[in-house]
């Protein structure tokens, strides 16, 4: 399994913890939209490489930018 730590977003904002993994492009939800920090942790995590990123979202919805994804592989 992978955990993923992540600090507290700015006020008014939410994050969103998201991953993909070699056998796709789509970005899926692990975790939130949470108002505070935590982790969230990758169960059963599939072999090959798998990225995970950060993306604030704002109440209504709308998101920012990404964050730069972190790659792990999984052997």
């Amino acid at each position: 399994h992978a955990q993923v730590r992540f600090d507290a977003p700015p006020a008014g904002l939410e994050v969103v913890i998201q991953f993909r993994t070699s056998a796709s492009d789509a970005w899926i939800v692990l975790a939130g939209p949470v108002a505070e920090g935590g982790e969230a942790t990758h169960a059963n995590l599939p072999r090959g490489r798998s990225e995970y990123r950060a993306v604030y979202q704002a109440a209504n919805g709308v998101q920012g930018k990404p964050s730069e994804a972190v790659e792990i592989t999984q052997p």
